[in-house]
């Protein structure tokens, strides 16, 4: 579990990040020609985690109109930090393929706090795992929180976060259960165990475990977006995908 991997060798400083401002929002839809084939580390603010890049492959993917989509396998570990999230309420959504050959245990998190080579402080987690057909998300209480995972299909995740309020309330696959499925303080984080100093949006971590996850098996993101609460945006219209080479995280068409 990627939480209880790496907290131990935290310090327990925070960092005080600048105010954001109403209109600030980001959006990643790993096309070009923001992004170029290949190697994700290194592209618009992406990064390995601890600052060490991890290796990244094409593959074959088609989502949200386009032609490109970043593949997590074994060996992947992509970090994208923020300084501008510390106050206000957003809506952070992402779209998840994971393929009914894939196995092991893959991570979406964001974290209230990151930095080279730390502290760091995990505020959401969730994780797909192939092995048990599970969407395990740890929201917030040291018991998961679990959905089925569907295979061969995009499903999106949500989490709407109030940074004033020290609150977020998670989503998944609203096209089967469009209700929430937890609400719990952000500054509690993933196990509900936790005080931060400070409430901030601050990195996301796409994380596929290696103990568990075997070489030639991916997951697959897409439209990551943080936008202001009230401000989701137009639909994506998702088609087709071939999964080619399943080599570690990349994007290609």
């Amino acid at each position: 579990m990627r939480h209880s991997i790496k907290i131990w060798s935290l310090s327990a400083a925070a960092l005080l990040v600048a105010a954001t401002s109403a209109s600030a929002q980001d959006t990643f839809t790993f096309e070009a020609p923001t992004y170029s084939l290949g190697q994700l580390d290194g592209q618009d603010g992406w990064h390995g985690w601890g600052g060490i890049n991890t290796t990244f492959a094409n593959t074959q993917n088609h989502t949200g109109g386009g032609s490109q989509s970043v593949e997590l396998a074994s060996g992947c570990d992509s970090v994208r930090e923020f300084n501008t999230y510390t106050t206000g309420a957003w809506i952070i959504t992402g779209w998840i393929y994971a393929p009914a050959a894939f196995v092991g245990k893959t991570y979406f998190i964001v974290l209230n706090d990151y930095n080279d080579p730390g502290p760091f402080e995990w505020s959401v987690q969730m994780g797909f795992n192939g092995s048990t057909g599970m969407m395990e998300c740890d929201c917030g209480t040291a018991v998961s929180t679990d959905r089925p995972l569907r295979t061969d299909v995009w499903f999106d995740i949500q989490f709407h976060v109030d940074l004033d309020l020290d609150s977020v309330t998670v989503y998944f696959d609203t096209a089967v259960d469009p209700n929430p499925i937890s609400t719990y303080p952000w500054s509690a984080g993933v196990f509900g165990t936790d005080s931060f100093a400070t409430t901030a949006i601050e990195a996301f971590d796409l994380y596929p475990d290696p103990s568990v996850v075997p070489d030639g098996t991916s997951i697959y993101v897409d439209n990551l977006s943080i936008v202001p609460n009230g401000a989701i945006g137009t639909p994506y219209c998702f088609g087709n995908t071939a999964a080619g080479n399943a080599c570690p995280c990349g994007n290609d068409e």
